[in-house]
């Protein structure tokens, strides 16, 4: 290879079952520079309206987080704010039920400041000080935040990055990997044109910020689009293994594993198939062995996470129903009715539920790609909004890259592709500006 454009690549031709071998065809050259130009304009873009947000609308200005947590404001050593809280944190008068909320980073790496809000600070606590957890206390904790992100935040820092810079340069860095592999993959399908509106979509999307903070869906979209190139080319055990590393991220890599349910039901590579499901798993198992060699309780992740969603476990269908109306109703009821809060407060949480619309539109056109990655894309959709809540949906579903692959064949011949990414634009750079205050985008 004398140069990123000319590289070779081999075209998947598309068998939705997973009944027979992948087929050869002409090869593809791919030029990376659409792919990394892509990535540039979108991370250039999240970062000016997370800088503009701080800037000219931050959060301290209107709201004071102190009402739910006594320990909101600047941590100018925030280092030392972790440590502090891992030796009192069952203290509910010191450090409240909301431990991290509206905590800001300080000192050295304060000009970073605008990109640590909200779920950030809970990675970055696993990644300084390890796990605290208690299961009588109720208060959020992290020990529902699974460990491989921290971990890869944490090898970064021991080479000698500050933390906080570290995660950030994991997560762009990651977001780099995830925008070349998905072209790649879509090329090779479909064409460049579809390729590039593929990008187009994802990159938009207005849950698009959280792959340029230090949340951990750039890695779980890494491992997703891995685990879909390899279910495409039949590698069942490989996908698995990919699952299987994600689920020690989220629970999501093991639903992301439940498209091997279709080749092992429909063969000829059951076996394979099988394997690959077993594999799906390991993270997850891994990670609750700790917590039972830890804690003793394996689960304790699940009993904890109530904190964040009180209706989950909950077996009354019609509470869990009433739960998800509620909830997608309440950010526009607030604009409507309330006084004693500012807008912006609960504005980025109207986007939610309609994102997850969005989304259950385009799932059947997945078959196209493969019905397994039908049967995932569902799970994974509904897994969310099984707590109650759409708090957080557009975040659960911009990783479910199978929709935004056919999303980007289908419209790249649309005359609707235009119109659609500048509302999606439009909707990214308000959650980015939101964010960057320290409002409630999560």
């Amino acid at each position: 290879m004398t140069a990123p454009e000319a590289t070779v690549a081999t075209e998947i031709i598309s068998d939705p079952l997973g009944k027979n071998p992948p087929v050869d065809n002409i090869p593809v050259r791919i030029s990376w520079k659409e792919p990394v130009l892509a990535w540039f304009l979108s991370r250039l873009v999240c970062i000016v309206a997370i800088v503009l947000g701080s800037a000219l609308f931050p959060i301290e200005r209107s709201y004071d987080l102190r009402r739910v947590n006594p320990n909101a404001g600047v941590q100018a050593d925030l280092p030392g704010f972790f440590e502090s809280y891992s030796a009192g944190f069952r203290d509910l008068k010191r450090f409240g039920k909301k431990p991290m909320i509206g905590v800001s980073v300080g000192g050295r790496e304060g000009w970073l400041r605008p990109f640590v809000h909200w779920d950030a600070l809970w990675w970055l606590s696993v990644a300084e000080v390890g796990y605290v957890a208690d299961p009588q206390l109720k208060a959020e904790q992290n020990i529902v935040f699974y460990p491989l992100f921290p971990l890869c935040i944490r090898a970064v820092h021991l080479l000698g990055v500050p933390m906080v810079l570290a995660a950030l340069l994991v997560v762009n860095g990651l977001m780099l990997l995830v925008t070349c592999l998905l072209y790649r993959l879509v090329v090779r399908r479909s064409g460049v044109a579809a390729a590039r509106w593929t990008l187009a979509f994802w990159l938009t999307f207005p849950a698009a910020v959280f792959g340029a903070v230090p949340y951990s869906e750039a890695l779980l979209a890494l491992l997703s689009v891995l685990a879909m190139q390899a279910l495409l080319e039949q590698k069942y055990v490989t996908s698995g293994l990919w699952c299987g590393l994600a689920s020690a991220l989220k629970n999501q890599g093991v639903i992301i594993g439940g498209a091997l349910v279709v080749p092992f039901l429909t063969g000829p590579r059951r076996v394979r198939a099988l394997i690959g499901m077993v594999c799906s798993g390991l993270g997850l198992l891994a990670y609750m062995g700790f917590l039972y060699y830890q804690y003793g309780d394996p689960f304790l992740f699940v009993t904890i996470q109530k904190a964040w969603r009180p209706r989950l476990g909950n077996p009354n269908p019609l509470h869990w129903i009433w739960g998800l109306i509620e909830s997608s109703l309440h950010s526009i009821v607030l604009l409507i009715r309330s006084k004693s809060e500012p807008i912006q407060y609960y504005s980025a949480r109207i986007l939610d539920p309609w994102l997850g619309w969005w989304m259950i539109l385009w799932l059947p056109s997945v078959r196209r790609l493969h019905w397994g990655l039908v049967l995932s894309s569902a799970v994974m959709i509904l897994l969310p909004l099984s707590t109650g809540t759409v708090a957080s949906l557009g975040r659960y579903v911009w990783i479910i890259l199978p929709v935004f692959v056919v999303m980007g064949e289908r419209l790249a011949k649309s005359g609707w592709r235009w119109p659609i990414v500048l509302a999606s634009s439009c909707g990214l750079l308000w959650q980015a500006f939101l964010y960057g205050g320290g409002w409630e985008v999560i």
